[in-house]
């Protein structure tokens, strides 16, 4: 195996753990995984972005560039392929996702939108013992069309938040509002109040 063709490998893998898909078995990931988390996320892909611009120049250093934030028109939004079979928020992302075009523009999170939605309260932050913290429907969460199911993994038992149909389109109807949250908590977070 060439150098170019373990970038790619390593580049497919990383890809797939930022859509929250195990790499090895292409199995759903758990909301609650590690690579999950917003900043690991955003980590990933900007990992996953130098490894394509590598590939793209022969295995040289890529020139910096910068993308374009994330957003997406209706017309893009028209074509999301709406499930009736309750799906995770790493799949409803990663559907959201392949609307655009990852080169010129930034992806889109999965934190993102269950941020917003802690913030509309259908979901609620849950502290674990063990100071892990997941996400889950609250009443109003469940009357969206959001719901939680235990589920078996690789790493034992999980719980799974999933979203119906209805609750899909809610987040998609609401999608330019959970963008420009997202870019408000930047801007504060790069301009803090002193």
């Amino acid at each position: 195996m060439t150098e170019l063709e373990k970038i790619a490998r390593a580049r497919m893998y990383l890809q797939k753990l930022i859509n929250g898909v195990n790499p090895l078995d292409g199995t759903l990931l758990p909301e609650s995984d590690i690579v999950n988390n917003e900043r690991i996320s955003r980590c990933l892909q900007y990992v996953s972005e130098v490894l394509g611009q590598v590939i793209e120049n022969g295995g040289t250093e890529p020139q910096a560039r910068q993308r374009e934030k994330f957003s997406i028109s209706n017309e893009q939004l028209a074509q999301y392929p709406l499930s009736e079979i309750p799906l995770q928020i790493t799949e409803i992302t990663a559907r959201i996702n392949a609307l655009i075009d990852p080169n010129r523009m930034r992806q889109l999170s999965a934190n993102t939108i269950t941020a917003w939605l802690v913030s509309e309260e259908l979901l609620y932050v849950h502290t674990h013992p063990t100071g892990k913290t997941s996400k889950y429907p609250t009443e109003n969460g469940l009357r969206f069309g959001i719901t939680a199911e235990q589920r078996s993994g690789m790493h034992g038992e999980y719980t799974a938040v999933l979203y119906n149909a209805y609750a899909q389109r809610f987040i998609l109807s609401h999608l330019q509002e959970i963008i420009e949250k997202q870019q408000e908590k930047r801007s504060e977070r790069r301009n803090p109040q002193t």
